[in-house]
């Protein structure tokens, strides 16, 4: 058994070497609604869920986990974030003797926005112009199978829809991802390694732009009598690399307390992702909001007022610039 540790923990540092080597491209690429996960379980871990998704969540996290099940899930999940945008996945799973299939659907809405079309010349930089509604979906299929000895393989094919306004695209890619799981005394390994939305560039009307790629490897522990897990992941969202630790304690059946962290190497200080109680249904609140211009993190306070002139725009960058130091 050790050897499969060994083979495991060097997979690992491998996907970690090989994504802190590639290009950011935060802000390049096309449907990053791909990126937002599912399920309250593996939120509230930090998103550390390529080794330990254990139910329908599955289907987003890692397919080949599909594999290590024996029996079939339903799975809802809904999360309302701000500015009015939602975040839903449904999940549902069915165990055969040739291995577990899937289906899945993840959406994201960003609910009813204000249409603005240009005026120049004049202070105020546009007038409404009615409303618009941007809708992104992708339709999962998915298949596990358990190749030898709980060591399982596993395929995901999606569909890609985007609309705003009009305008509807579409795209399709795959995911693939292996798992193991083994004991060592007391101890029960599970180790999980993924490659997200491989697949051609969506094509927007005359260009077309790269899918957001994930790459993922992540290894587990359960102790103290199968009650309290610790998990491990680490990997490249769209070039930067991610690591996540997540944490779970079930005193009792039904009863679980989780705790996530998340942190990269360009960001030492990691965001606190979620402490939560579980009693079978679970919200696993979850908040993260980034803005990337050009490739670069940039404050969200820039962009709340848009009804502001360009001197008063230039003059409160400065001021906030000045009061949070920033660069």
């Amino acid at each position: 058994m050790k050897k499969y540790f060994i083979i495991s923990i060097i997979a690992l540092v491998s996907i970690l070497n090989f994504s802190y080597s590639q290009s950011e491209k935060n802000g390049t690429t096309s449907a990053n609604f791909l990126k937002l996960g599912a399920g309250s379980r593996v939120a509230a871990m930090g998103s550390s869920g390529v080794a330990i998704a254990n139910g329908a969540d599955a289907i987003y996290w890692n397919p080949s986990l599909l594999g290590l099940q024996n029996s079939g899930e339903l799975l809802l999940s809904y999360n309302k974030w701000i500015a009015e945008t939602h975040n839903s996945f449904i999940g549902f799973t069915s165990a055969s003797n040739m291995g577990t299939f899937g289906f899945g659907l993840l959406a994201f809405t960003s609910g009813e926005m204000k249409r603005t079309e240009a005026i120049p010349g004049i202070n105020a930089p546009y007038t409404q112009d009615g409303t618009f509604w941007n809708i992104d979906g992708a339709l999962y299929v998915s298949y596990g199978v358990d190749i030898y000895k709980n060591t399982c393989f596993g395929l995901s094919l999606k569909g890609i829809y985007q609309n705003i306004a009009e305008e509807s695209f579409f795209g399709g890619a795959v995911d693939v991802g292996l798992s193991t799981k083994f004991s060592v005394n007391d101890f029960g390994f599970s180790v999980g390694l993924a490659v997200n939305n491989l697949g051609p560039k969506m094509k927007y009307k005359n260009e077309e732009v790269d899918l957001p790629l994930i790459i993922n490897g992540g290894a587990a522990v359960r102790f103290y009598e199968n009650k309290a897990l610790v998990s491990l992941s680490g990997g490249s969202i769209d070039g930067n690399t991610v690591i996540r630790f997540g944490g779970e304690f079930t005193p009792i059946e039904y009863v679980s307390i989780r705790l996530g962290y998340r942190t990269g190497l360009d960001d030492i200080s990691g965001d606190l992702i979620g402490l939560t109680g579980s009693t079978g249904w679970s919200t696993g609140p979850h908040l993260h909001y980034q803005i990337n211009l050009y490739g670069k993190y940039q404050n969200p306070l820039f962009f709340f007022n848009d009804d502001l002139t360009e001197d008063e725009y230039i003059a409160m960058i400065d001021t906030l610039t000045a009061r949070f130091k920033l660069k």
